[in-house]
């Protein structure tokens, strides 16, 4: 859905529950405000289902003033390259990314990771206090910056971003209730 906007508008994206979705669960493309408020994505499951090897749990494209907070994503589908993520920024501005669960469940083999920026945003960007977690080998991609991918060995503090994050399975109590079992 396209939704125009002015300085004026502040998009609250907040306390839903999206599964079985298609290609991606959120999708915000030029989506903002002006410098006098925060748009918000909050408390948002994005859980499996997804339908294509080309599936995102979040997309922002152009995004700004945006703050992304503890949000639960979980892409279970098998994806066909690191670019599909549970979380992927193709460019934005001023944003917060913090405290989200961003979960790459695919099958073995699936190439898609946790967390995919290919371009960093502008302005403020905080990135910190995420859990990253993918099922496949112990030193799997975690994380995509800009052309470099990060592992569990070397994504803490990464570019200056993720020195409290972790890598920990968040247990969800199944692939579409995005709650943690304990």
């Amino acid at each position: 859905q396209n939704a125009p906007n002015t300085l004026d508008r502040i998009h609250r994206i907040n306390a839903n529950r999206f599964y079985n979705s298609g290609n991606y669960g959120i999708y915000i493309s030029s989506g903002g405000s002006g410098t006098t408020g925060r748009n918000q994505l909050n408390n948002n499951m994005v859980a499996g289902g997804l339908r294509s090897s080309n599936a995102n749990g979040i997309f922002l494209s152009s995004a700004t003033n945006f703050d992304v907070l503890h949000n639960s994503v979980n892409v279970d589908i098998s994806t066909n390259n690191s670019q599909y993520a549970a979380l992927f920024i193709s460019s934005g501005n001023n944003l917060d990314i913090r405290n989200n669960a961003l979960a790459h469940n695919g099958p073995t083999g699936s190439l898609g990771i946790p967390a995919y920026i290919s371009n960093m945003p502008g302005g403020l960007f905080r990135f910190d206090y995420n859990n990253y977690f993918k099922t496949s080998d112990s030193n799997a991609a975690l994380l995509f910056m800009t052309g470099t991918t990060y592992t569990l060995t070397n994504y803490k503090g990464a570019m200056g971003y993720n020195q409290n994050s972790v890598s920990v399975n968040p247990q969800f109590v199944s692939s579409t209730d995005l709650h943690t079992a304990n």
